[in-house]
């Protein structure tokens, strides 16, 4: 298999996240767009379609926050801290940007059922993000402790 080196790899996903902030960002110009559609086609109630649209809306608010913490989580990687505080707490934002995002889908799942996909993705997500957090917080521990060893 291609093994790709480190720096390759990080300014890979580096240009990737951005593409992915900025289809988010695009997406948003569509909402209500796709909410007007989802109102007359389905008869969904005005109040419905209103508060999927702020669902919508909060679901893009918090995938450009995951964003810039991968963002942040990259340029750790980048500069070589990855056993560090603060690429824990990028880990642990995220993974809450995720669970926050299953709760949009979840909010819209009234509207349509399709959304509980977006609702088990989110979760799925959030699961492996917070088991990725808690072994690189050990790792973390580990090092510290490694570091006062003489």
């Amino acid at each position: 298999m291609l093994k790709i080196p480190i720096k390759a790899s990080v300014v890979i996903s580096t240009v990737l996240n951005g593409a992915l902030g900025a289809l988010i960002a695009a997406a948003c110009f569509f909402v209500p767009r796709a909410v007007t559609l989802l109102h007359t086609r389905n008869n969904t109630p005005a109040l419905v379609a209103l508060v999927v649209e702020i669902a919508l809306f909060a679901c893009a608010a918090l995938g450009e926050c995951a964003v810039a913490g991968l963002f942040v989580l990259l340029r750790e990687v980048w500069v070589g801290r990855v056993f560090g505080a603060r690429t824990v707490a990028c880990l642990r934002a995220v993974s809450w940007c995720c669970v926050g995002a299953a709760v949009c889908f979840a909010v819209t799942c009234a509207a349509t059922p399709l959304a509980f996909a977006g609702v088990f993705g989110a979760l799925f997500m959030a699961s492996i993000l917070r088991v990725l957090k808690n072994v690189l917080e050990e790792a973390v521990a580990l090092k510290s402790e490694n570091d006062l060893t003489i």
